[in-house]
């Protein structure tokens, strides 16, 4: 496991199953506080559809490291003229990979 406490790209987010339910970019942080290493970050909802993120339980970066994760946000924008674009919030559990 890389020594970053950041990670900047693409992840494949997955059900429960280890199903992909889309491929996105994600900014991800991990601080250490107090003797615990917290982890998570925001989905970047440019260049990307609108998927159906309830079901995300896991993210696969694109090393094939998986963390778990919880999707603590989700918002739907209208957009304007570019179309609907989506955010959300993950935050990790258990060990962060990377």
């Amino acid at each position: 496991m890389s020594s970053s406490h950041e990670y900047h790209g693409s992840v494949e987010l997955l059900d429960q199953n280890d199903n992909v339910i889309q491929r996105v970019r994600v900014y991800l942080r991990r601080d250490r506080r107090g003797g615990i290493t917290e982890w998570g970050g925001s989905i970047d909802p440019s260049g990307y559809g609108p998927g159906d993120w309830q079901d995300v339980r896991k993210i696969r970066l694109e090393s094939g490291e998986v963390g778990d994760v919880i999707l603590t946000e989700h918002k739907m924008d209208s957009g304007g003229p570019f179309g609907p674009h989506q955010r959300g919030v993950l935050k990790g559990s258990g060990p962060a990979p990377f």
